[in-house]
């Protein structure tokens, strides 16, 4: 009963942070998607679906000051009954709150299970928090490159809450979403307007777009890492929930033996000293072993460790992936890439985003390295590889057939290519002229930046010297060629 009690309350946390995962997910693409002018609206409804789904009565948005002297509350949302606390909060000095303040600056999480046990040192903080009411809290600092730029709270006012590790590192995720977003949509909203004016001030801002150039390549990316992050946090959930649940069945499987043993060595130490309990220990082990289904349990345990070992794999093998595409290259590092082992990676870490979709048909010639920029050359298989996903998702193959995405690479003279193809609805005619043009997008509103092809084109062709073109597929849909040379021409000096 206590065995069959624990199983059921695992399953139920388990179900609990599957939730807290998909609502993060949601929430992800929600942010990705949405107009600058939705932003603040969609802030705080994130702000109450999480707040509801985790169980705190407020949460709320705090951001600086440009010089950190001061925090305001500028988002905040509350359960029934629960008193605001925006109104109150405004131009908050850092100076008082010395104890928090050094939290904020070191970017460390705020985790505080019971207010009134707060030590000396933060007495203001016991007061502050105290007199509105605080039982328990978390917060955890918002930033942008390193710098600190506000935190996001979530108090419990009508029961004192415990915070672990698990409950923790959704919200943080959640954090970094909503910074971003904010950030995103402020870089979007310049851009727009900056590409409004651009034709008549080409002349004289020729070395500012070039920064501008830069800094859109990073707010795409960004925005790249923001939608992956629900996925690849959803993909690894995956294998950790079935790690966990198999480590609790070995757990009981091991006491299950540890009985047995046991049994045994009262067994041997009867025959040891010829004891008459021998035939009643040997009993008990037979007992032991028809309670315990001990021969399904020696059968059990090597499938056990087997799917255990299969999980650890796939979650290092996704942490690998993320870390190979996300790593920071030195702007213009050219060094030799791998364009296989990159195809690999990426199809790793947009796994969700085809899953449910489209399976995945490789063919991978035998091709040499190339020299280029990895980061760079990541980001346009990434925009190439979610493009034809969300073809396939939006307009489901006729006659119920399934999705196919196929990505094959090869060799043509002094290039190597790469295709990317699906049996999606492919391009109209009338837009293939107009594709990788900046801003150009058949998305609904809101539904996509219009920016990742024309990125992609100025990567690929620009970049790197090389060739991406757009044509129907044999499959049906559109096919994505890129060519890159195998050698770079380095400038003349």
């Amino acid at each position: 009963s206590r065995d069959m009690t624990e199983r059921v309350t695992m399953e139920r946390e388990l179900r609990h942070h599957a939730e807290i995962e998909m609502l993060m997910a949601n929430i992800s693409m929600q942010f990705i998607n949405i107009k600058p002018e939705d932003a603040e609206e969609a802030i705080q409804d994130a702000l109450g679906k999480v707040g509801r789904t985790i169980g705190v009565d407020r949460v709320y948005v705090f951001e600086y000051a440009p010089d950190l002297s001061s925090s305001s509350n500028t988002y905040e949302w509350c359960a029934d009954g629960i008193e605001p606390q925006i109104d109150n909060l405004q131009e908050v000095p850092s100076d008082i709150l010395p104890w928090w303040q050094r939290h904020m600056l070191a970017l460390k999480n705020v985790v505080i299970e019971e207010v009134m046990a707060l030590p000396d040192e933060a007495v203001n903080e016991r007061e502050l928090l105290a007199s509105q009411g605080i039982l328990s809290l978390l917060v955890v600092p918002l930033s942008w490159g390193g710098q600190l730029g506000g935190f996001l709270g979530f108090d419990s006012v009508r029961r004192k809450k415990t915070w672990s590790n698990d409950d923790i590192a959704p919200l943080e995720l959640l954090a970094g979403i909503v910074h971003n977003a904010v950030k995103h949509r402020a870089a979007q909203v310049e851009l727009h307007e900056l590409n409004e004016s651009l034709e008549r001030r080409v002349a004289e801002r020729t070395r500012e777009v070039e920064s501008i150039q830069s800094q859109l390549y990073m707010t795409e990316k960004l925005a790249s890492v923001g939608q992956l992050a629900a996925g690849v946090a959803h993909e690894i959930n995956n294998p950790v929930s079935f790690v966990s649940t198999n480590f609790a069945s070995l757990e009981e499987n091991i006491r299950y033996l540890v009985d047995v043993l046991q049994a045994g060595d009262r067994l041997v130490a009867a025959v040891e000293h010829q004891s008459p309990d021998v035939m009643a220990c040997a009993e008990e082990i037979k007992t032991l072993r028809q309670r315990y289904a001990i021969d399904f349990v020696l059968k059990d345990l090597p499938a056990l460790f087997a799917e255990s070992r299969d999980g650890i794999g796939r979650i290092t093998s996704i942490v690998n992936s993320m870390r190979n595409f996300a790593r920071q290259d030195v702007i213009d590092h050219v060094a030799p890439f791998d364009l296989n082992a990159g195809i690999r990676d990426t199809l790793v870490i947009t796994r969700n985003s085809y899953k449910y979709h489209a399976a995945i048909d490789l063919d991978l010639g035998e091709i040499p390295m190339i020299q280029g920029v990895a980061g760079q050359i990541n980001q346009v298989l990434l925009n190439l590889i979610v493009n034809a996903a969300q073809a396939l998702a939006g307009h489901p193959v006729p006659d119920g057939g399934n999705g196919i995405i196929r990505i094959s690479t090869g060799v043509i003279g002094d290039n190597v290519f790469c295709r990317v193809e699906d049996n999606g609805p492919g391009v109209p005619e009338t837009n293939l002229s107009r594709i990788f043009d900046p801003f150009f997008t058949t998305k609904s509103p809101g539904d996509g930046t219009g920016l990742g092809l024309s990125i992609s084109y100025d990567i690929v062709v620009n970049k790197h010297k090389g060739g991406l073109i757009c044509r129907p597929s044999s499959l049906g849909g559109a096919c994505f060629m890129m060519f890159l040379p195998t050698q770079r021409e380095e400038p003349a000096e």
